[in-house]
């Protein structure tokens, strides 16, 4: 089985990447094909510091047609000693606008993502379901808008999982604000700082306590220049559940430089 997904992974990276070379037209509707490379100071994965503090390194690729989404994402720690937690990610979506010209406006998305470790079989992996709400026209202020949002995930074992976990839910609500600025690059029309707060409750999932687990905020922005992007961002974590068995019990501040192409 082992050998199976490891070839399954390979060729699932080479079909995915012989589309970045062109972009694609399906019936008169452009194929959207993002390459991505981010190196992120901490891995934090819905509140767990899943390389106890290392930074990693995740390149991804997306593809997506008219509201429909999939791609594949990997994780490798820039310490040898985590070389066994690597992660070659794989998902699919669909995301709509529900009343999208009326204040009243509805986002939703739904996507099913698959955590595989190819370095420790199918012990470890997990799947998930997740599926959120936002509401980006619904509260006015100044120039923008304060955007509240409702995410939840449903995590449970992989595929012939040796692992026993607990199966739960993930809740994440919180508010996000886009602040128009001058663009700082002559060939970018607009730019703007993102301010994101939320706060997470975990229902048990993966033996943690069912408690509410972590707050975070964060701020990023976006430069882009023809097709290629660069975003950094801040975030910091305040725990809230110091328990044995918490998410984790340890403030974070980490911080991540994506980069990437859209074609």
């Amino acid at each position: 089985m082992n050998r199976m997904k490891r070839a399954l992974l390979a060729g699932t990276i080479l079909w995915l990447a012989a589309y970045g070379v062109y972009a694609v037209d399906i019936g008169g509707d452009e194929l959207g094909i993002t390459l991505d490379f981010t190196y992120a100071s901490k891995y934090i994965w819905h509140g767990y510091d899943v390389y106890d503090g290392r930074g990693a390194f995740q390149p991804g690729l997306n593809l997506d047609f008219k509201g429909f989404y999939g791609g594949i994402f990997g994780s490798w720690a820039d310490s040898s000693r985590f070389t066994d937690q690597s992660e070659v990610d794989f998902y699919l979506g669909y995301e709509f606008t529900f009343f999208k010209d009326d204040w009243y406006a509805i986002y939703n998305y739904i996507t099913y993502k698959y955590y595989s470790h190819p370095s420790m079989g199918d012990r470890n992996d997990l799947q998930e379901l997740a599926n959120g709400l936002s509401f980006p026209k619904l509260i006015p202020i100044g120039p923008s808008f304060l955007v509240p949002y409702y995410d939840t995930y449903y995590i449970w074992a992989g595929f012939q999982g040796e692992r026993w976990i607990d199966n739960g839910n993930v809740h994440d609500f919180g508010f996000a604000y886009d602040l128009p600025v001058p663009s700082l690059l002559a060939e970018q029309e607009n730019q703007k700082i993102r301010f994101n707060w939320g706060i997470t409750f975990n229902d048990g999932t993966l033996t943690s306590n069912s408690e509410w687990s972590h707050t975070t905020f964060g701020v990023s922005t976006t430069f882009e220049w023809n097709n290629f992007y660069l975003t950094p961002s801040l975030h910091y974590q305040w725990s809230l559940d110091n328990a044995f068995n918490a998410v984790n019990r340890d403030d974070e501040f980490y911080a991540s430089v994506g980069m990437g192409y859209r074609f």
